[in-house]
């Protein structure tokens, strides 16, 4: 398993709990990469030692038990560990149903090699689609505890569009890359609008283009598109005049 003593001394500094819980909490972290999974009893038996898997496993509830996390200070420390001085956010939503019960999540993540790590978290009391006030409060939050002016680029998805949302990202000087539906209408250069796959029909395999500003929606976005090796396209309007 290795030795965990740099990562508990890291965990204390940041989270100030006691050293019974910061080293528990330190196996978790890895055993989870370990076992590559949450459930407690499969955690338990990767804990290191001679301790009996049964004991592990009550140690385990007790701490999810009888404590309550305090998630500003888990995003505090998972940035705080990043090499990072502005950061290249993600949002995005998982959704799934626990029995008859719907689970909707609105996540913000940090990015790292490739990986979204979530900091931040909304649970939507509905199925389907955030709503603009749903993101600007979680993006509201995040401004709280780190500030808007940390954002190198934020992520995101073709759900997460609508005039009212880039306004307030665009307000708030928030440099954005987000994905359009294809059908999406483009202004054109010589007029008129047209479909923003129509833009990007003649591209050969891995080829790109940039149209430069144009209209979406309300907006004058600089819109880029791709066509990746799957055939498919890619089209997100990426904002860069208003953020200079």
């Amino acid at each position: 398993m290795g030795d965990i003593t740099e990562l508990t001394a890291v965990l204390k500094a940041s989270l100030g709990w006691n050293l019974a819980r910061v080293k528990c909490l330190s196996l978790i972290m890895t055993c989870l990469i370990k076992v590559q999974s949450v459930n407690l009893r499969k955690l338990a038996s990767a804990f290191p030692g001679a301790t009996l898997m049964d004991s592990n496993y009550k140690r385990l509830q007790r701490l999810f038990r009888s404590y309550n996390l305090n998630f500003t200070q888990v995003a505090r420390l998972i940035v705080a560990m990043l090499p990072y001085t502005k950061l290249t956010l993600s949002l995005d939503r998982t959704n799934w149903k626990l029995g008859t019960t719907n689970i909707n999540f609105l996540v913000l993540g940090v990015v790292h090699k490739g990986v979204a790590f979530p900091i931040l978290w909304m649970l939507l009391p509905k199925r389907g689609n955030s709503s603009t006030a749903e993101r600007i409060a979680l993006m509201e939050r995040y401004a709280d505890i780190f500030g808007l002016t940390t954002i190198e680029c934020l992520l995101a998805d073709r759900e997460f569009i609508g005039d009212d949302w880039l306004s307030y990202l665009k307000e708030n000087k928030v440099s954005f890359r987000i994905r359009i539906r294809s059908n999406m209408l483009v202004s054109r250069a010589q007029g008129g609008t047209s479909a923003a796959k129509s833009f990007f029909r003649n591209l050969t395999m891995g080829q790109s283009r940039e149209l430069g500003l144009r209209t979406v929606g309300s907006h004058k976005l600089c819109v880029h598109g791709a066509k990746l090796e799957t055939g498919k396209y890619e089209v997100p309007p990426i904002l860069r005049t208003a953020i200079g």
